[in-house]
């Protein structure tokens, strides 16, 4: 997965503050993704009940709408934290933000159904995710203030993988979770209750991030050399066409991990006609499998050049998923085509790393022009993903012809951007 260097974090000499600092972060990071993940990867479960439709197709794009709304208010978010951030102690920002992206998750979780409030349960949903998104675009600005005011520039490189690596994991902590509901829940258990469990961990799991941060700020005073608002937005403007190669390149890899891990449950159950349980078991199976894979192909590349690594995965990854959705279409070998999707994001994202790690930005910058552009990638890439091609679903039936061809399409988006990348860094 992104960041997956664990020696490389490991060997990095940190001081006892600056690793505290890192867990600060990383406890966001991890909450962050861990939000995103549930409602999209357990709106198999609520879409019917909190937007019930006559056809099922027509409720799921409703929930990716909703889903998408709340990731678009993210740079909303960002953008009032900007405004705030000298106005406000980027203390009180990191400590508001995660406790409002709790109370949201604690919001969804209580929801009545819309057989209960009719058409308010699916306006509270809106608004919540809306309110979490505004909040976790506050969280990643104060994060990565909050970081460069912290951590040297020698170690952002390695703080980033960090963070990268927890977001990986929050995704992870999710999907393990709709595990462990499915072999301990009755399906229609799940359906009438067991889908909110997941939102009050997130609630748990933010009150306790919370009250570490809370203490941390209260006995602790690290702040060193702010990089004031009218320097990052200078640097935005100068980095912008780097940020905007960079997003492209990691395209690919944002869309594939949004497709399998968001809405492939969906898909799974209603065009492949698998039970929950199946479903849970692919996408769990298929995760790991494609973790231990990927960790291992890239510990023997190590010695090898990253950029011709990276180039090889991407030209491979066109082939690689029309075999997947081959086997997706004609219902055969499903585990091994998630397997390979995953795979491939898998890969993906430990090359990625090692090609602009020490290129693209400045090393004061590193940190907020990485972690920016993996969310415009994310935004403009993976997270519209699943509205446009259960749209286009909808319209034609014909999910994984259309997803094959939309998941190909992208990674030529993200061919062409490396491409650029190369003749970026020759000239530099």
């Amino acid at each position: 997965m992104i960041g997956m260097n664990f020696k490389a974090i490991r060997e990095q000499k940190y001081t006892r503050d600056e690793k505290k600092v890192m867990l600060i972060a990383t406890f966001g990071a991890f909450i962050e993704f861990f939000d995103f993940t549930i409602f999209g990867f357990y709106s198999i479960y609520f879409g019917g009940e909190i937007f019930p439709e006559k056809d099922s197709l027509l409720s799921m794009i409703t929930v990716y709408l909703v889903f998408t709304l709340g990731f678009l208010c993210k740079p909303i978010g960002f953008i009032i934290a900007e405004k705030l951030i000298n106005k406000i102690n980027t203390k009180r920002i990191l400590i508001n933000t995660i406790l409002i992206m709790g109370i949201c998750s604690f919001i969804m979780g209580v929801i009545p159904s819309h057989q209960s409030i009719g058409v308010y349960a699916g306006i509270l949903m809106i608004l919540a995710r809306m309110l979490q998104g505004l909040a976790s675009g506050g969280e990643i600005r104060g994060m990565m203030r909050y970081i460069n005011q912290n951590i040297p520039p020698n170690k952002l490189h390695h703080t980033v993988s960090g963070l990268l690596l927890s977001s990986e994991l929050g995704g992870l902590a999710a999907i393990g979770i709709n595990q462990i509901l499915n072999h301990t829940m009755v399906h229609q258990h799940i359906l009438s209750f067991g889908w909110r469990i997941p939102f009050f961990v997130s609630c748990l799991l933010s009150i306790l991030f919370y009250s570490y941060r809370f203490y941390f700020y209260r006995t602790h005073n690290t702040i060193v050399s702010p990089i004031s608002s009218r320097a990052f937005i200078n640097f935005i403007k100068q980095y912008r066409y780097r940020m905007l190669v960079l997003g492209s390149i990691v395209a690919i890899n944002s869309t594939i991990w949004v497709t399998c891990i968001i809405y492939m449950p969906a898909i799974l159950h209603h065009e492949s006609e698998l039970s929950y349980l199946d479903v849970s078991n692919i996408i769990f199976n298929a995760t790991i499998y494609a973790i231990l894979t990927s960790y291992l192909i890239t510990t023997l590349a190590k010695k090898l050049d990253p950029f011709k690594l990276l180039r090889t995965t991407l030209f491979l990854s066109i082939p690689a998923i029309c075999l997947s959705h081959y086997f997706l279409l004609y219902k055969s070998h499903i585990e091994l085509a998630v397997g390979i999707l995953i795979s491939l994001h898998c890969l993906l994202a430990s090359f990625t790393p090692r090609v602009f790690k020490k290129h693209l930005f400045p090393a004061r910058f590193r940190l907020s022009g990485i972690y920016m552009s993996v969310n415009l990638s994310y935004t403009l890439f993976g997270v519209l993903s699943p509205l446009i091609i259960i749209s286009l679903t909808y319209l034609t039936h014909k999910y994984f012809i259309i997803h094959a061809v939309y998941a190909s399409v992208i990674a030529l988006i993200s061919i062409i951007g490396l491409a650029n990348f190369k003749k970026m860094t020759e000239h530099a």
